[in-house]
């Protein structure tokens, strides 16, 4: 399966021009949805989402079963902590995992001036091969 999507949907200056004039705000997500079968959240990276809101993403994709989200993890996970807090990635990791199969991947963008820790390093890669022998 091959998934093409772009980092974000909810743009002004897209009207017009990719989602016809008459399409309200709310509709937006789905339009987008029957065109391309991937998105990236970019929202997650500068608020943690709730649980509402997950639920309400998980709602929205029950038409869509071969659709995927990258959801760019919470800059506090990767800028803040640096990855050192490993509580702190399971319990979003954990809160994410209510979107279930319409997850393809989750996104650590890591900060341009952090410094490689091989300890650091060791524990997260643990962490995510735990995580991902337990879903299996």
């Amino acid at each position: 399966m091959i998934y093409i999507g772009t980092s974000g949907y909810y743009y002004k200056n897209w009207v017009g021009e990719f989602y016809p004039s008459s399409l309200k705000n709310y509709e937006f997500f789905d339009y987008y949805s029957n065109v391309f079968n991937t998105l990236e959240l970019n929202s997650t990276f500068y608020r943690i989402p709730t649980k509402s809101t997950l639920n309400s993403w998980k709602y929205k994709l029950k038409k869509k079963e071969n659709f995927k989200l990258s959801i760019k993890a919470h800059k506090s996970l990767t800028h803040r902590y640096r990855l050192k807090n490993i509580d702190e990635i399971k319990n979003y990791v954990n809160l994410i995992s209510v979107l279930d199969s319409y997850i393809g991947a989750v996104l650590f963008q890591l900060p341009p001036n952090l410094k490689y820790d091989i300890e650091v390093s060791i524990n997260f890669a643990k962490y995510l091969i735990i995580k991902i022998l337990k879903l299996q």
